[in-house]
């Protein structure tokens, strides 16, 4: 590739600075902070809501055969839940009934 017809620019030349530096001090300073502060907020709303307390940080995958992913859809339109919750229950239900096997104290 041929570079020599491209053009560079840069920034800290003195003559640039030299512009820069004669530019008068922003006049709206504290509005440019509360802009920033709110730009801030409105990234921390954005994003998919929290359904649970406790947001869910980890992913699992599995497969499964297409006989039970009928089974799983069947009870999520007949329960109006999605898979993810409807498998979430089903796995806090088996380690319910088996707490005694784990030895872990329920922490909810």
């Amino acid at each position: 590739m041929d570079y020599r017809n491209e053009v560079s620019f840069d920034s800290t030349t003195p003559a640039v600075r030299n512009d820069i530096s004669q530019l008068p001090p922003s006049t709206n300073s504290n509005n440019d902070n509360s802009c920033a502060n709110s730009l801030v907020e409105e990234t921390r709303r954005r994003g998919r809501p929290l359904k649970l307390d406790k947001p869910l940080r980890t992913r699992m995958g599995f497969r499964i055969s297409d006989e039970m992913l009928q089974e799983v859809e069947a009870l999520c339109e007949q329960t109006g839940l999605s898979k993810t919750d409807l498998i979430l229950q089903a796995i806090q239900s088996y380690i319910d009934s088996n707490r005694s096997l784990t030895g872990i104290e329920q922490h909810s």
